[in-house]
């Protein structure tokens, strides 16, 4: 869960804010929602993504594999991320990618399915738990700036 996450992100000393769910982390599910385009089940429509990069996994080691593989395809650096899941009761993180690598284990086992979002460089990692990774840029110029 959360907690697991965040317990290993503070022995790590790497900082991260808590975002309350439904208020703190609104603009964040705003900007996906209007950047990305979705399915009707609720997850991005990446074949309609330019550019975008999936990876199958079958286990968490395969998935944190897919995911350090992605960040290394896309030469992503530490940009300051938002975490969030598809269970919304759980509160959202804002912390850097590379505390998000190091936690990517925890992270991805919070809820069913998980989005990591750089609104500032135009992507976003998608972890659908019928075992597809994916990530996706949308170029800035075309996104609106969160408030």
């Amino acid at each position: 869960m959360v907690a697991e996450a965040t317990a290993v992100l503070a022995t790590a000393g790497m900082p991260f804010e808590l975002l309350h769910p439904g208020k703190d982390d609104a603009p964040y599910w705003q900007w996906l929602q209007r950047t990305f385009p979705w399915t009707t089940w609720g997850r991005i429509d990446w074949p309609l993504v330019p550019g975008s990069l999936c990876r199958a996994w079958n286990s968490l080691s395969d998935l944190c594999a897919a995911f350090e593989t992605l960040c290394a395809l896309a030469t992503l650096h530490n940009p300051r991320v938002f975490v969030g899941w598809s269970n919304a009761a759980a509160p959202g993180l804002l912390l850097d990618l590379v505390a998000a690598r190091l936690a990517a284990a925890e992270l991805f086992t919070v809820s069913w399915d998980t989005w990591l979002l750089c609104p500032s460089e135009g992507w976003t990692i998608e972890v659908f738990h019928e075992g597809e990774i994916c990530f996706g840029h949308i170029e800035t110029k075309n996104t609106r700036p969160l408030p």
